[in-house]
């Protein structure tokens, strides 16, 4: 989608900016290239929600009330189609987040991937010794993710920096990760080697979401390619 706003709206008809300078006028590409698959979803949805109310018995007895189709739809229709809606703007804003390698590598945007890899980038300057990784991974998508990955590795593996790192995905710390420690309502329910905790897990909590992850073999290839 990127690349095809890009070319008309850039190369062909020449009304936006391929490149991005700061100014309004350049940020209309990305937001475009990002807005447009979720307004083509969010449509097709809510014409489903809607079509799915008006077939409610409520609906069907109204209108043998003599309530009128406009106050039907916009008084009752709508605002009960409107719950799932609200749901999935939730659940789309993780993936807005995450549109870092469309605006940051297509659009030569700086966004938060690329703000992460500075973070990290100031602390191996300052030399710390210690460094608080809080959901580094988090809103990314899955290339800059890897990439703020092994910028982390790197520099534990360089400067023998210590990473504290808090995550809600248990992928991520199987593959970084020497010890983990599990959480659940601000309390550690299970603590211990990486390797204890993905294979032998004791907390009903644990096993939970080691039971969320699609394919843990992933992780275990990702993880022994790393150390080898």
């Amino acid at each position: 989608m990127a690349m095809l706003v890009m070319y008309f709206l850039g190369v062909q008809l020449r009304i936006l900016p391929i490149i991005g300078n700061g100014n309004l006028k350049s940020m209309i590409m990305p937001m475009l290239s990002l807005g447009i698959p979720m307004i083509c979803s969010y449509t097709r949805q809510v014409r489903v929600a809607v079509l799915e109310e008006l077939s409610g018995n409520y609906v069907i007895g109204m209108r043998s009330r003599g309530v009128s189709e406009r106050r039907i739809l916009f008084a009752h229709v709508l605002p009960n189609a409107m719950i799932p809606i609200v749901n999935m703007l939730g659940l789309s804003l993780g993936g807005l987040l995450g549109g870092a390698t469309v605006v940051e590598s297509i659009y030569s945007w700086k966004g938060i991937g690329s703000m992460v890899v500075s973070a990290i980038a100031m602390s191996v300057a300052l030399q710390s010794d210690l460094l608080l990784a809080d959901e580094p991974t988090s809103a990314l998508d899955v290339t800059v993710q890897a990439q703020v990955i092994n910028t982390l590795m790197e520099l534990h593996k360089t400067h023998q920096t210590t990473i504290v790192m808090v995550t809600h995905n248990l992928g991520v710390a199987a593959y970084i990760a020497d010890y983990i420690a599990v959480m659940k309502n601000g309390e550690v329910v299970e603590m211990g080697k990486r390797d204890e905790i993905i294979y032998q897990p004791q907390h009903i909590y644990t096993k939970m979401l080691l039971a969320s992850i699609p394919n843990m073999e992933v992780v275990d290839f990702a993880y022994e390619g790393c150390c080898n």
